[in-house]
C-alpha cells in the first residue's frame, strides 16, 4: 500500500555560481527532476506517484572565489548588493537582503554552491537547529552538523537565527554526487544531537548503536589499520571517513567483535521481527508475489 503523501515540501534554493558555469540552468533542472523523482514513493510501480520533495530555484547568483570559499563573506551586504541581488517579495523596492535575512524570511531555504575545481564548498555545511528529545525546538541553540566547513563559529561563521544549509554542487558530476553529499547531512544531525529522535529510529538500521546493542568497544563499524581504526560512512565498508582514531582494547578482540556481530533474525529478536513485519506489510505486495509462484 503507497502512504498517502500528507504535504510537499518545495523548497527554494539559491545557487551560488563559482565558475560562472555555462550551462548552469540546465544542471540545475536536472538535479531538481531527480531529487524529486527520488522521493516519489515506488514509483517505478506506480506512475501517478507524487514527489515528496520538488525544490524550486530562486536564482542562480554569480560569484567569483578566491584561494578559499569565505561563507561569511556572502552574507555582507556587498555580496547582497554585487551578487545575490534579491529582494524581500513584501518590500520589492527595499534593499537586497543579505544571505542571513533570505534565510530568516523563508525566501531561500537552502544554497547549493555550484563549482567542479578546488577551491569548492565542502559536501554539506549547516548550521543547525537544535530539538529536544520530545522534536520541540530549542529557542537559540544551533550545533554545527557540517560534513564539510564549519559554518557555525569560528572566522567562516553565519550570525543568522534559523538553520543555514548549503551543498555543495558539483558541476563536473552526476546527481548522484549531490544525493550523496546530502546523505552526509543526515549522518551529521546524528552525529551533532541536532536531532535526537532522528537517531533514536535510524540507529539500529544504520548500525550506529553496536556500543548497546553487541557491547562493542564502538559505537559504529569501524575498519581497522595498523593498530587504528576509521569509521565507513557507507555501510559497504569501501568508503572510509578520514578521521581516525585509536583503538583502546587488542585489535584480535575488536575484529572477534566485529566477526561475531549477528546479521541474522534469530527467534529472540522480537523487536526485529517485528519491524520487519511492519516493512513488508508496508512496501511489499506480498499477494502480487503469490501470484507469479
Amino acid at each position: 500500500m503507497r502512504p498517502t503523501l500528507r504535504a510537499q515540501l518545495r523548497p527554494r534554493v539559491l545557487v551560488i555560481d563559482l565558475e560562472a558555469t555555462a550551462n548552469a540552468s540546465a544542471l540545475v533542472d536536472r538535479h531538481i527532476a531527480a531529487l524529486s523523482e527520488a522521493t516519489s514513493f515506488h514509483k517505478y510501480k506506480d506512475a501517478s506517484a507524487q514527489p515528496a520533495v520538488v525544490y524550486q530555484l530562486a536564482k542562480i547568483a554569480q560569484a567569483t572565489k578566491g584561494t578559499t570559499i569565505s561563507y561569511s563573506s556572502w552574507n555582507s551586504q556587498a555580496f547582497a548588493d554585487s551578487n545575490i541581488q534579491m529582494k524581500d517579495p513584501a518590500d520589492p523596492s527595499g534593499p537586497n537582503q543579505t544571505l542571513c535575512q533570505l534565510f530568516e524570511k523563508g525566501i531561500i531555504h537552502e544554497v547549493w554552491c555550484m563549482a567542479s575545481r578546488d577551491p569548492k564548498c565542502g559536501e554539506t555545511q549547516e548550521k543547525k537547529q537544535r530539538y529536544d528529545a520530545n522534536g520541540n525546538k530549542m529557542a537559540g541553540s544551533f550545533v554545527s552538523a557540517s560534513n564539510g566547513d564549519n559554518i557555525t563559529t569560528g572566522t567562516n561563521a553565519l550570525p543568522c537565527n534559523v538553520t543555514v544549509r548549503i551543498t555543495d554542487f558539483n558541476s563536473g558530476r552526476g546527481t548522484g554526487c549531490h544525493q550523496h553529499a546530502m546523505g552526509h547531512a543526515w549522518e551529521r544531525y546524528m552525529d551533532a544531537s541536532a536531532v535526537p529522535t532522528l537517531r533514536k529510529e535510524a540507529a539500529r538500521f544504520l548500525n550506529w548503536d553496536l556500543t548497546t546493542r553487541v557491547n562493542a568497544p564502538f559505537s559504529e563499524q569501524i575498519m581497522l589499520t595498523n593498530g587504528t581504526a576509521t569509521r565507513p560512512l557507507a555501510l559497504t565498508g569501501s568508503y572510509i571517513r578520514s578521521k581516525t582514531f585509536l583503538v583502546t582494547i587488542d585489535i584480535y578482540e575488536v575484529a572477534s567483535k566485529v566477526h561475531d556481530l549477528t546479521v541474522k533474525t534469530r527467534p529472540d529478536d522480537t523487536e526485529k521481527i517485528s519491524i520487519i513485519r511492519d516493512l513488508i506489510a508496508e512496501h511489499v505486495d506480498v499477494n502480487k508475489i503469490l501470484r507469479a509462484l
